[in-house]
This record gives structure tokens, sequence and C-alpha cells, in this order.
């Protein structure tokens, strides 16, 4: 028997016993009535609140959410009426699970799930800086988001783009798909994404809710790295771009010093400023030469083979200038047509944090991340599929923007 069939019966064994009835009397919650329409609600609901999980789990992390539906499993059982008022709160925040907000109350009382609790706690966590939504260190340059009302007053130079960028997966062939606006110009680079995916009861016949799960997890992870990606197209279109004689060779010592001397002595705003290196941020393929770079407090000698052994100094005069920050997102986000001519994936990225050169923003609403809204078809029947073509639809909604305010504090240096 597949899980979903093992699902359905569990909710009309629920239904046909009175335990969903006790408990929705218990939340004050008034279920729709006819029996058969409780149990494929709920069942529709479980689908869908396990494939909110699998998006979660792809946006914050498996481990991360698993310790925060832990943390709110340990405050349920040790301290309920502070766990009541939590999840009060998280009723009032969770504004984009509330088409389903009697069904999800049902189920969690029914299977003990923490997974809104686990939310809610990761937004706020993330609208606090506490975490990053993906793992790049490129959010440590922008400081704390701003929080706009809308991106308006920002026009692209190069027209709107219809894109989705990095938050795009399809499960099926039949999935909805709500594609997205990308705005870029001289200013902003600004990210309106949407995307929906749904489940078709023949999907669920066919027991493919698997892959639909996987594309969920897949999705999650891609509106993560969407963030991440608006961040480094900011720097590619507006940081000075640095070009070396020996810049095929990467982070080297020699490099390192030029960059260095350049962000010294520099005149910005018709003011003679003075930065200095803190990160360095570097495609993978260069990850363990800069680590050595940076990390080697002696030079090596030079000759011995056609000549003497020769050491201009035995001190190594890049040693620990700054930390050493392996992005991934340098290489997977390719090259972009708007970026300057001669951009490569083996560009890298040395900057001040201490001057604050990034700044992003974020839609009011979405500064705990990406929001999902789920949809679940009016009547749902799982023998002979529902009057829409899904049985249940979740759309993934974000919109984020960056710019660099500070240009003084962050360069591109050239690679190859």
């Amino acid at each position: 028997m597949s899980k979903f069939l093992k699902l359905r019966y569990a909710m009309e064994s629920a239904v046909q016993s009175g335990s969903v009835q006790r408990i929705a009397e218990s939340l004050n919650l008034k279920p729709v009535s006819h029996p058969e329409q409780q149990a494929n609600r709920l069942t529709a609901a479980a689908l869908a609140m396990s494939s909110i999980k699998r998006f979660y789990e792809g946006f914050f992390g498996t481990e991360t959410l698993g310790k925060a539906m832990a943390e709110g499993r340990a405050l349920r059982l040790s301290n309920p009426a502070l766990y009541a008022e939590t999840m009060r709160q998280a009723d009032t925040a969770l504004t984009d699970l509330t088409p389903i907000r009697a069904e999800r109350a049902i189920l969690e009382a029914m299977t003990t799930s923490d997974l809104a609790y686990g939310i809610y706690t990761l937004r706020g966590a993330l609208q606090r800086n506490l975490i990053p939504p993906f793992q790049s260190d490129l959010f440590a340059l922008a400081g704390t988001p701003r929080i706009v009302d809308d991106f308006l007053p920002i026009r692209s130079a190069y027209g709107v783009q219809l894109a989705d960028r990095f938050l795009k997966q399809r499960a099926e062939g039949t999935n909805v798909q709500y594609t997205g606006w990308l705005g870029v110009n001289d200013s902003y680079t600004v990210s309106n994404l949407e995307l929906a995916l749904g489940i078709t009861w023949e999907a669920l016949k066919g027991d493919r809710f698997n892959e639909f799960q996987d594309a969920m997890f897949q999705l999650g992870v891609n509106a993560a790295r969407t963030r991440a990606w608006v961040l480094l197209d900011a720097i590619r279109r507006l940081a000075t771009r640095v070009p070396l004689p020996d810049s095929a060779f990467g982070p080297t010592i020699g490099n390192i010093e030029a960059v260095q001397a350049f962000l010294a002595n520099q005149t910005y705003l018709g003011a003679n400023v003075s930065r200095s290196i803190t990160d360095l941020y570097v495609p993978n393929k260069w990850k363990i030469l800069t680590q050595t770079t940076i990390n080697t407090p002696n030079v090596a000698y030079t000759g011995g083979q056609t000549g003497p052994l020769a050491q201009a100094s035995p001190v190594n005069p890049v040693y620990q200038i700054g930390a050493v920050h392996a992005e991934q997102i340098i290489t997977e986000a390719g090259i972009d047509p708007n970026w300057p001519a001669g951009s490569s994936i083996g560009d890298w990225i040395a900057a001040d944090r201490t001057a604050v050169p990034l700044e992003m923003a974020v839609m009011s609403g979405f500064e705990g991340g990406a929001r999902t809204l789920t949809r679940i078809a009016e009547t749902v029947e799982f023998d002979f599929g529902s009057f829409e073509n899904h049985i249940f639809e979740v759309k993934v909604s974000d919109v984020v923007g960056a710019t660099v305010p500070n240009k003084s504090a962050v360069v591109v240096v050239a690679g190859s």
C-alpha cells in the first residue's frame, strides 16, 4: 500500500471515530460537515504540509528545521502555556498558511507536529540576521536588510525580463507556473519571483508524490540560492573591476598585495579613502590556493635548480590578511550578459566588511524569507479527480533587492 493510501485511510478512520470532530471542537474550529470531504481535505492538507516541510528543509536546511521543530516539541511538553501563546503569535504571523489554518491545526493536534512552530521561529531568526537563508557569507557584507513597502521607484535600465533565475523547478508536466520579473539597473538588483507547483490526482494514483516532495525541496534550495544571487549580481554589476597582469593565477601573494594596495589608496566621491581587505570571496576552484596563500606565514624559497636558492623576505606579506570564503554561488551563477565584459566564473571578490559595502532590502512581509501559499481544491475527490486539475497547489513568493552603496569597500578581481 502506498503512503498516500495509508494516509487517506488513516484520515478516514479518524473522521469516522469522531476524533477529528473532538479536536475541532477543542480548537473552536468548524471543519466541513460532509465526512468524506473532511477526510479528503485533511488528506490533501497533510500532503500539502509535508510538501511545505520539504520546501523549508531546502530553504533553511534539513538539520536547522529539524532542530527548530524539536525545540517546539520540547517547549510544548515542558511549558504548554508558553507554547500555546507562541502558537497564537505564529497563527497571526504565518498569514501564508491561513488558507489551510483549520486543517493545519487539526493535523498538528493529531500528529503532534511542530512544523508551524519551526517555520515561525526560523523566520524570526532570519529576520534578526541570526541565520543565513543560504550557505553564503556574502550576507555579512550587507548588514541588516532594509524593509521596504515597494520597489516601484526602481526602474530597470534593461527593461523588465521575465525570469525564474534559480527559483525554478518543475515536478511534472502539468504543474502550474507563475513566472516573476527581474529588474536590473545601475542601482538595485530586484528579484520578484513566484513559482507554483501543483499535484494532480493522477500523480497520487501513480504514487509519484515523492517526486513532488523532492521538487519542493529543490524549490526551497533554489529560493534560498536566489537571495544569494541577488547580492552577487549587485557586486558583479556595480563594484569596481580590478584587472591584474597575473590574474590567471588567481589569489596569489602578489595579486592579493596588488588588490590591497588598490583599496588602501583611492579617490572616492572626491575624497581620499583607504580601505583594507577583511574578506576574500573566491570560487571553489581557488579555495585551496587562497587558504594556503593566506595561512602560510613564510614564503617559499625560489631557485635551486638553475641557480642559487633565493628568498626576498621570509615573511608572507598577506599572512592572515583576511577571512577566506569559498562561495559556490560564484560558479553556479554563471555569467550574466549584464555584467562587465570579461567577467569570468574564475573572478574573486575582495571586501572591507567594516565599511558595509552592500545593502539588501526585502519587501515588507518577506523579512523572514520566501513565503508559501497553499490552495486546496474546493472539492477534493481522490478516486476520479476534483473540479480543478490539481488536488492542491503550493505557490512560493519572494521579493528582495540589493545594491552596492559603498563602492570603495568591495572590488571584483579578474580571474580566469
